[in-house]
């Protein structure tokens, strides 16, 4: 039986271990393949090594190395080596930052905000329209 090809997957950006362990754990009823990157210089290289026609992005704000902010910045500035058009970045935080900003900023990529701790109910919300009703391989 031939395994369809991953039409989306999941990068989380994020450096607390605790969340790194149970993000994937709320994506396991979807049967998808799930990133892990601990801060935004990993996130990056891996965007580069990740073959899939939809990337879900879900970006902590606050970690060391290159933050979440400083992950849009360079992103947006490396966007012609990715796929913009297919890249969904949801922002997982405390943080009360600017989010209004943010989105304004990105606009085209930033499609909303998860707070933190993400719950299957939010994730569900997020990855359901994302899914097709099956594969047509």
């Amino acid at each position: 039986m031939n395994k369809c090809p991953s039409r989306l997957s999941v990068l989380v950006v994020e450096d607390d271990v605790y969340m790194q362990m149970l993000m994937p754990k709320l994506f396991e009823e979807y049967d998808l393949p799930v990133y892990i990157a601990g801060n935004g210089a990993h996130a990056i290289h891996l965007m580069k090594e990740i073959e899939t026609e939809q990337l879900l992005i879900i970006l902590d704000l606050s970690m060391p190395v290159m933050n979440g902010f400083e992950f849009l910045r360079s992103w947006g500035l490396e966007q012609e080596n990715f796929d913009s058009s297919n890249t969904m970045i949801y922002i997982h935080s405390s943080c009360n930052a600017d989010v209004t900003d943010l989105k304004d900023r990105y606009e085209q990529s930033v499609k909303g905000f998860i707070d933190k701790p993400a719950t299957g109910d939010m994730i569900h919300t997020i990855i359901r329209p994302l899914l097709p009703l099956k594969c047509a391989c």
